[in-house]
């Protein structure tokens, strides 16, 4: 491929538009049903398959005249050309290589995304292994050097407080912080909006009380 024109020429669009369409055909963005669209599809069925209908990359896609929501409020973009790969033109050309962009504006997919940012971002969620480990750790402790009462005996009620102390110290310390968590503590922004006042959670306290 050659490379991309001039920006700054008079003739720009129109050479763009033909440079688009070269990058398109030289990038594989273009598709065409092989041996590799139809591999999980049982051999049974492969001889009376339907090529694009059984394709698993889910294509040809709808073509649209332009973009609109549907009844059901779902954003649809316009489609000239169903083998055509999600693009981004612009990205495209300047990078000119293959890419498979896909729009997210309503529906379902939206939902999941910003459920998959937030996770993400707030890194909550701890693996049953790693609970596991905090708590093996925790019971092997307190297994070598048991709490004992002033005659000799195993205090019950000492060992359960310590191992939840020692349990929750190692879930603590071991969770993990996104990148954007350590950057809003350290540059004083706020780490969650909201129009409701909690109260203050102090460690310590609880301590006391167990």
């Amino acid at each position: 491929m050659s490379r991309p024109p001039n920006p700054h020429s008079s003739e720009f669009w129109d050479q763009y538009k033909q440079d688009l369409r070269d990058v398109l055909e030289n990038t594989a963005m273009i598709h065409e049903h092989g041996g590799t669209c139809y591999k999980h599809l049982p051999k049974n069925l492969r001889s009376i398959r339907d090529d694009d209908k059984d394709c698993r990359f889910q294509l040809p896609r709808s073509t649209n005249d332009k973009t609109h929501f549907d009844d059901d409020g779902n954003l649809v973009l316009r489609c000239n050309n169903g083998f055509v790969n999600g693009h981004n033109p612009l990205i495209l050309t300047a990078q000119r290589c293959n890419m498979d962009a896909k729009p997210i504006g309503s529906g379902t997919v939206a939902m999941a995304m910003f459920q998959y940012i937030g996770n993400y971002t707030v890194k909550f969620t701890m693996d049953t292994a790693f609970v596991f480990s905090a708590l093996c750790a925790a019971i092997k402790v307190l297994s070598e050097n048991p709490p004992m009462d002033i005659d000799g005996n195993l205090d019950a009620y000492e060992r359960s407080r310590q191992f939840l102390i020692k349990s929750a110290n190692r879930l603590i310390a071991k969770r993990e912080l996104s990148g954007q968590q350590i950057a809003s503590k350290l540059i004083g922004t706020p780490n969650h909006y909201t129009n409701r006042s909690f109260p203050i959670f102090y460690w310590s306290a609880m301590l006391r009380e167990l």
